[in-house]
């Protein structure tokens, strides 16, 4: 079965930071459901994982829980580096993200936890996951050095096809 893996930027990395109702957020989530629904239905598409970090994964997550309406058969995975990641974000980020968040994982087939407790380079192995159970990564990246642009590298790398989608400029890599 094809599967699809998404990456991408934190809002603290993005032009528009957390505001979401910017235009060019908008549209970077409209470009996320439409590019998302392309690759699903040409590579006929039926996993899909999410690393459920702020910002583009849940934005990602969300487009395939709308999607799920038209492709019944597409199954979404969270992949999460530790247990309790929620527990390192502040109490405005859990205000905007958190109940999104537990929305999201509510309605995914899987839940997969890396590890019980956050340490260095649990981020990095979440990536990992997500490229090591991918055959297209969707990458929503302004091609500056970052955790993201690592994940695309090793993605391709590991010969994956990859889209990446310049949340700066819209383009479609």
């Amino acid at each position: 079965m094809p599967s699809l893996s998404f990456t991408g930027h934190r809002p603290q990395s993005l032009k528009y930071f957390f505001n979401e109702s910017h235009a060019d957020c908008v549209n970077l989530k409209k470009l996320i459901l439409n590019k998302t629904a392309a690759i699903i239905e040409a590579e006929n598409i039926e996993n899909i994982y999410t690393g459920m970090a702020l910002g583009s994964d849940i934005w990602c997550a969300e487009a395939v829980l709308y999607l799920k309406k038209f492709y019944p058969k597409i199954k979404l995975h969270a992949v999460l580096p530790f247990r309790n990641q929620t527990e390192k974000w502040s109490e405005k980020l859990l205000e905007q993200y958190g109940e999104r968040y537990d929305e999201i994982l509510s309605k995914c087939e899987s839940v997969a936890v890396l590890a019980e407790n956050y340490s260095d380079g649990v981020y990095m192995i979440r990536n990992e996951y997500l490229v090591d159970h991918a055959d297209v990564v969707l990458a929503i990246w302004n091609g500056k050095p970052s955790g993201t642009g690592k994940t695309v590298k090793l993605a391709k790398l590991r010969g994956k096809s990859c889209v990446i989608i310049n949340p700066d400029t819209l383009e479609i890599v």
